[in-house]
């Protein structure tokens, strides 16, 4: 409804909407140029509902793969368990949504079947140090720093999750959690803000 109109109008009456995948409020949409339409092949869509729902609530993933000439690619939009000490879970929420995802080839998972894999979502992982170390890290712009206490990067170096994924260069601070309409972080839990 709405949030295609959105996306629709934004991009422009040159492109369309190739395809698109909803659970619960996960979303992906996947729009391609107009004049490429005819080079694409192969879409497929899926989704992936995670495990522990009774303590993370719904969590999983929308994916969508497809055929650009020759190369393969595949879009996925997740939703991974939050709180800061749920690190191993969300862990096994990846694991499963790369194993189980069904697309293109059913029986490989999705790591190691495509060129190219967009991986996107709210995955819920945070800056694991104490509140007063990263409000000094984030007065002086020190993001590096800040970036040595991630839990997705940690998780990435020490236990392979994502193995090979590459992130632009994070130059920014933290997204989350700001107090609504400002622009100063809700720390009501004690947390670093992530």
């Amino acid at each position: 409804g709405e949030w295609f109109k959105y996306v629709q109008t934004y991009f422009g009456k040159d492109y369309l909407t190739l395809a698109s995948m909803q659970m619960w409020d996960i979303t992906i949409i996947v729009l391609c140029r107009k004049k490429c339409l005819l080079k694409i092949t192969n879409v497929e869509g899926s989704t992936k509902a995670t495990l522990f729902k009774e303590k993370c609530g719904m969590k999983g993933a929308a994916g969508i793969s497809l055929k650009f000439h020759n190369t393969s690619m595949a879009f996925i939009s997740c939703h991974l368990a939050a709180r800061i000490e749920r690190t191993k879970m969300r862990k096994i929420n990846t694991e499963e949504i790369v194993n189980q995802i069904q697309l293109a080839n059913k029986d490989t998972d999705l790591s190691t079947q495509f060129h190219h894999v967009f991986w996107m979502g709210d995955m819920n992982y945070r800056i694991e140090c104490p509140v007063e170390d990263s409000d000094t890290l984030l007065a002086a712009e020190d993001y590096n720093k800040l970036l040595t206490h991630d839990q997705l990067l940690t998780e990435q170096r020490e236990n392979g999750i994502l193995y090979g994924f590459k992130e632009a260069p994070i130059t920014f601070p933290p997204t989350y959690r700001y107090k609504p309409g400002t622009g100063a972080y809700k720390q009501d839990r004690g947390r670093a803000p992530s």
